[in-house]
């Protein structure tokens, strides 16, 4: 965690233990357990529960051994850091997932959808239940299989039509806050039953996160946040070299074995006439739509050239042919005079 994150987190808390006077409200020091290194994890609108913490962490009662005092109730809350892009409309939810046997999803909390946008920069403080909580609402019964390690997981709902904006969480805490009892609040316990999270999209590189990686495909992108394949790069590409392997069976040598059946020359010429464009050569509109790969590409124009290079052969073979005629024809004139 950096050190202006660290600043700021410790700010709030002590604001808040001065605001909370005689009867003060105990904050513990906050866990983090996602962010730093990790990146920050891109959430579409459209997209399926995402896994957000790649670690599964030990009960949540357990991240604070300070003992509760006496007249006093622990609450739990996520601490989470907004980020940019939010496309402002629906809500985040986020979801515990355990190892529980079977494993399953626990307890749904939401984020609402002024983060990002007004308070972009700001914590978002949500109470959540702790693991024991989380467990009995189950109806699991003491001892049963399986055990209390968890993981966090994030979904968008209730927005569409927002196909090229994201939310970007960048940093999430657990903390602890002792209550008097008299001003606690039990937390809401909203059980999720959806479907299995996908392996999470995270973003690196500064606040726009320039590079991101699709952990469920293994697909990076740059300025690019839906990446289709193993490297999408939405811009220029500045290189030295660049190397394209071919299968060595694929690579139009073939062109000149004593088998190839090479295409009649007025049957070519009728093709590009009418279609404006060489035979298994993709039109312009093909290329607009799908655009080509580089290593076919060069392998067809390739064989175009070798083909070309056979046509000027034959035409070679007519002009001596003809060029020979042509002598026999002028010495026949010449020893009549």
């Amino acid at each position: 965690m950096s050190v202006k994150l660290k600043c700021f987190v410790f700010l709030l808390l002590c604001l808040a233990t001065l605001k909370a006077g005689a009867q003060a409200h105990i904050y513990r020091a906050p866990v983090q357990i996602y962010g730093h290194e990790e990146g920050a994890v891109v959430l579409h609108p459209d997209d399926p529960w995402r896994v957000v913490t790649k670690t599964m962490y030990t009960p949540i009662e357990s991240m604070f051994g300070d003992p509760v005092p006496a007249g006093y109730s622990r609450e739990y809350y996520l601490l989470i850091k907004s980020a940019d892009n939010y496309p402002g409309c629906g809500n985040v939810h986020f979801r515990f997932w355990y190892e529980w046997q079977p494993s399953r999803p626990g307890a749904e909390v939401v984020c609402g959808n002024d983060w990002g946008q007004v308070f972009e920069g700001s914590m978002k403080w949500v109470q959540i239940p702790n693991t024991t909580e989380q467990w009995n609402i189950q109806n699991r019964p003491p001892g049963s299989g399986g055990n209390h390690y968890w993981r966090l997981e994030a979904k968008t709902i209730g927005c569409t039509g927002a196909y090229n904006l994201a939310t970007r969480i960048s940093a999430i805490f657990i903390t602890a806050i002792d209550k008097p009892i008299a001003d606690a609040h039990p937390p809401q316990m909203t059980l999720n039953t959806d479907e299995r999270a996908r392996p999470g999209v995270y973003g690196f590189g500064g606040t726009q996160n320039p590079v991101v990686v699709d952990d469920s495909s293994g697909f990076v992108g740059i300025w690019t946040e839906r990446p289709r394949s193993q490297l999408a790069v939405k811009g220029t590409i500045t290189a030295q070299k660049v190397k394209v392997t071919q299968n060595a069976a694929e690579w139009p040598d073939y062109v000149f074995h004593s088998d190839y059946r090479l295409p009649d020359l007025d049957s070519a010429i009728a093709y590009a006439k009418t279609h404006k464009h060489l035979q298994d050569v993709p039109s312009a509109e093909t290329i607009e739509k799908e655009g080509h790969d580089l290593g076919n590409i060069n392998m067809l124009l390739l064989r175009k050239i070798e083909e070309l290079t056979l046509y000027l052969g034959e035409q070679k073979s007519v002009n001596n042919l003809l060029m020979k005629r042509v002598e026999e024809l002028e010495k026949k004139v010449t020893s009549s005079k």
